[in-house]
């Protein structure tokens, strides 16, 4: 259905992060109203699996109150350095980068399923992983997360923790599109572009599109490099010709998100702004650590307005299909299945 309310139009774009361990009351109100599509959790956010399932009822609840599909409840949770509930009571070991590599096979997949049912309970239904980066030894943001530079074999593995994951009923979003291992600097700290001509390119980008086929709902998050080989002057999220770089190898809707835009490869532009530039190029979801209460108020309705209005209003309902596909602890859904399926989105 069409939707003219400009606040739900640009607010479904957005997953913002929390500044507590509660769930503050304009959060709520705006998960209510339809003005955020969910909730990014951090280290911070997480006490105990006691107050972080609260925590994710009480999201689900508020979005619940306004008829709203279930929310989108992610983390990082890749293994490894980067694991958000590594310090939470009962939480399974989860092997990322060369340990994983040297696991037998099968034995990732068994890990990440057992994972993937311990967020489950917590209420988590969106892990932003695996790494599909290829690795490089120059590259310090890689370390200890990338499996290896081979890209058969970062597809097999990044295969098995898909597969261990969505068997627990988790969404999984491939990451960093189209390859961190193509500069060995830090985005969260610096401005990057992609070393290579097109075919190292095209080498880092294969695993994206032979895990992506895998997976129940595709998504990928966009890294911030900047790939001038593809024409692009911003960070790819921001660039059109890297979402559809993202989207031409598939025939299935493919969930587009933007990496943290709070990071300094994001560029220095205001939220609005930033915004602004991820819908023009047709990246469906803005993913920012930044509590609802520290953006600019009425900031997205601001972006959207020179945005045509039938991309806004296809990406809307592939973002609620990716929602409604999306399961609470104990299998509980998240709203009625859509009438129909949704058409691949325009490259």
């Amino acid at each position: 259905a069409r939707v003219d309310d400009p606040e739900r139009l640009a607010g479904v774009r957005l997953v913002v992060g929390l500044s507590g361990t509660e769930l503050g009351e304009g959060t709520a109100r705006a998960l209510t109203d339809g003005r955020i599509s969910g909730i990014l959790l951090m280290r911070p956010n997480l006490v105990s699996p006691e107050q972080t399932r609260r925590l994710t009822d009480a999201i689900r609840a508020a979005a619940a109150e306004g008829g709203r599909p279930m929310p989108i409840i992610c983390i990082d949770v890749e293994g490894g350095p980067v694991n958000r509930v590594a310090r939470l009571p009962g939480a399974p070991d989860l092997p990322a980068g060369e340990e994983a590599a040297g696991l037998e096979p099968g034995a990732l997949e068994a890990k990440a399923a057992e994972m993937g049912r311990y967020l489950r309970e917590l209420g988590i239904n969106v892990v932003l992983a695996p790494v599909v980066d290829l690795a490089r030894p120059d590259s310090r943001v890689l370390a200890g997360r990338a499996y290896s530079s081979d890209p058969e074999e970062v597809g097999r593995i990044a295969a098995e923790f898909v597969r261990g994951m969505e068997s627990a009923g988790l969404a999984t979003v491939l990451k960093h599109f189209p390859g961190h291992g193509l500069t060995a600097l830090d985005t969260h700290t610096s401005v990057a572009s992609a070393e290579g001509g097109p075919e190292e390119l095209k080498r880092h980008s294969e695993p994206f599109f032979s895990v992506g086929r895998l997976q129940r709902q595709p998504a990928v998050m966009m890294s911030h490099l900047i790939v001038p080989d593809w024409g692009c002057v911003t960070a790819a999220g921001g660039c059109r010709a890297a979402v559809s770089a993202a989207r031409n190898r598939t025939d299935r809707p493919l969930l587009v998100w933007s990496d943290g835009m709070g990071m300094t490869g994001a560029g220095d532009a205001g939220p609005a702004e930033l915004l602004a530039g991820l819908l023009e190029a047709g990246t469906d979801i803005f993913l920012t650590t930044q509590p609802l209460e520290g953006l600019p108020e009425g900031f997205a309705v601001e972006a959207m307005k020179e945005i045509a209005d039938e991309p806004l209003q296809q990406a809307h309902r592939h973002i609620m299909v990716f929602r409604r596909s999306l399961s609470g602890p104990g299998g509980t859904g998240g709203g009625a299945a859509p009438e129909e399926p949704e058409p691949a989105r325009p490259r």
